[in-house]
C-alpha cells in the first residue's frame, strides 16, 4: 500500500473533530507536502498549523502547505516533515 493510500484511509477513519499528524523522516516535496495535497483533495479534513514555543530556533525549510513543517538535516537533527491534519465536523 503506498503512502498516499495509507493517509487517505487514515483520514477516511479519523473521527470528526479528532487531529491525526502525519510525518515522514524524508524532506523531499514528493513524500511530503504532494502525498498530503493529494490526501486532502476531496476529504472532509484540513492542515491545522503546527505552532509551539521555540518552532523560530528550529532549521527549517520553506513547505508548500502553510502550517507544516519540514526541519532541516543538520549536526543536530535530521530532516522530517510534520502536518497536523484535523477531520472537520459535519
Amino acid at each position: 500500500m503506498s503512502q498516499l493510500q495509507l493517509l487517505k484511509k487514515a483520514i477516511k477513519i479519523l473521527k470528526p473533530g479528532h487531529e491525526m499528524v502525519y510525518s515522514t523522516c524524508s524532506i523531499l516535496s514528493c513524500e511530503n507536502e504532494e502525498i498530503v495535497s493529494k490526501a486532502l483533495q476531496g476529504s472532509n479534513a484540513k492542515i491545522n498549523p503546527i505552532e509551539f514555543e521555540g518552532k523560530e530556533t528550529l532549521p527549517l525549510l520553506p513547505t508548500k502547505i502553510q502550517g507544516t513543517l519540514c526541519v532541516k538535516p543538520t549536526e543536530n537533527y535530521e530532516g522530517f516533515f510534520i502536518a497536523k491534519i484535523e477531520k472537520m465536523k459535519f
